[in-house]
């Protein structure tokens, strides 16, 4: 095999390889958006009355 047929088989495995590997990504995104998701409303509802819990905070 030469030089440059090498190196074209080589770069055609690593792109096959990025390939596979961004469409795992894709995948776990969603599931790890899934299991997430109760831990992220709970901190949106916390920042949301961050206010609230300064104001009481400062009153006490």
């Amino acid at each position: 095999m030469s030089r440059r047929r090498y190196l074209e088989w080589k770069k055609e495995r690593l792109i096959r390889q990025i390939q596979q590997q961004r469409l795992d990504l894709a995948e776990h995104k969603s599931l790890w958006l899934e299991k997430t998701e109760r831990i992220d409303r709970g901190w949106q509802t916390v920042f949301g009355l961050r206010r609230y819990l300064v104001l009481g905070s400062s009153v006490m």
